[in-house]
């Protein structure tokens, strides 16, 4: 359970780091609205692709073969970096580092999915942990990126990247899903598994779970993609950028603990997770108007509480709607949903912000996002008067 737990730690918040220096390096080099929105989109793509493939291929050879193929790739990508500044070749980069990233991350979920049997105990320690690492990760990356630039910033994720490469080692697979060795054919994608993970979300709750992950990560696609942007427009360092956005993962952390006392607040868990995807769309959308670093501060505050309250409820979800052979496919559909708001976000965003500006682009995309939601908890609502099923419906 540690070595889960701490692949846990690293992931996500290298995860994060490779987010948050992409529009930092943006702002070294200088490029447009759209370009840095394409760049930042361009993580996001493979793991579309490739995602439910890689979670189905971790039902085969076991979740530690996969973590630490792509880890291996988290520590030797990020040093290139600096030695380019061609839009092409960081475009390349940004395609193979994301996909490194989000499948480690995707792994880490499935192994506590497996480990925790549905037990939320487990998965919000796994949270709580997980968050531990992205409040540190992005206080380092300001304060290195501040001292040592492109090269300070880009080596510090190669090291983290090592670090999580070193816990995947520590990894030790229960036998029941150690899996079989890896063969030059499991990273063909099958047509066969993309049709068993999109049955998935002919279930309700499978539903519910997979567009709560789409607008739980394009509301987070936000803080890592224009919201550096934007606080730099306004004049605000990378210390302090790196701390706000610190700040948020340090309030999601004890959040992380408090799910169940979050569902019994809203009643029910799909009350519970339609009421913190609301508040993290709304304080993150009034940004533009927040003018003291206070007001930045208690936005971040909010923003975090609803980001770590939320994950816990979803891994729970997930893990009791799902059968055990199934849920690295399932992960798989969730990596895939997650990555297809990470790459739709930042370019739609892009593209408002260059007709609209980057403080414009804030409310459109902000308003767009709370009327899915609506849309979202609307339908779930007339799906439970049916479906009794399940504890999380």
């Amino acid at each position: 359970m540690t070595a889960t737990y701490l692949c846990g730690f690293f992931s996500l918040s290298l995860l994060q780091m490779a987010a948050l220096a992409t529009p930092l390096l943006g702002g070294a080099i200088g490029i447009s609205a759209a370009t840095l929105g394409i760049m930042a989109g361009a993580r996001s793509l493979l793991p579309l692709a490739y995602s439910i493939h890689i979670g189905a291929l971790m039902d085969v050879v076991g979740v530690r073969r996969i973590i630490l193929i792509f880890s291996v790739l988290c520590a030797l990508l990020p040093p290139l970096y600096p030695l380019t500044s061609s839009i092409p070749i960081l475009v390349a980069l940004q395609l193979l580092l994301g996909l490194a990233s989000a499948i480690v991350w995707m792994a880490a979920q499935t192994a506590i999915a497996r480990v925790s049997n549905g037990d939320t105990r487990y998965t919000s320690r796994f949270s709580f942990i997980t968050v531990i690492g992205t409040v540190l990760a992005p206080l380092l990356l300001g304060f290195v990126w501040q001292a040592g630039g492109i090269w300070g910033g880009y080596g510090l994720m190669g090291l983290w990247g090592l670090l999580l490469t070193c816990s995947a080692l520590l990894f030790v697979p229960r036998s029941a899903t150690a899996g079989r060795g890896l063969r030059l054919g499991d990273f063909i994608p099958s047509p066969a598994v993309y049709r068993r993970g999109c049955a998935l979300l002919l279930e309700p709750v499978a539903a519910f779970i997979m567009a709560c992950s789409f607008l739980r990560l394009a509301a987070f696609g936000i803080v890592e993609s224009f919201y550096p942007v934007l606080l730099q427009q306004n004049g605000h360092s990378p210390v302090l950028i790196g701390a706000l956005v610190a700040l948020a993962n340090l309030a999601s952390s004890p959040a992380a603990l408090v799910a169940g006392w979050w569902v019994r607040v809203c009643r029910s868990e799909r009350n519970a997770l339609v009421a913190s995807l609301a508040i993290l769309i709304v304080s993150v959308t009034v940004v533009p108007v927040l003018g003291s670093v206070w007001l930045l501060g208690l936005s971040m505050t909010c923003f975090g509480f609803a980001l770590g309250v939320s994950l816990p409820l979803l891994l729970t979800m997930l893990s009791r709607g799902i059968v055990p052979q199934e849920q690295g496919i399932a992960a798989g559909l969730r990596g895939t949903i997650n990555r297809l708001a990470a790459f739709v976000l930042p370019v739609a965003m892009g593209l408002v912000a260059q007709v609209s500006g980057v403080g414009g682009s804030f409310w459109v995309v902000g308003g767009a996002l709370l009327a899915l939601l609506a849309l979202v908890a609307l339908l779930a609502a007339r799906s439970a008067k049916s479906d009794r099923s399940g504890p999380a419906w």
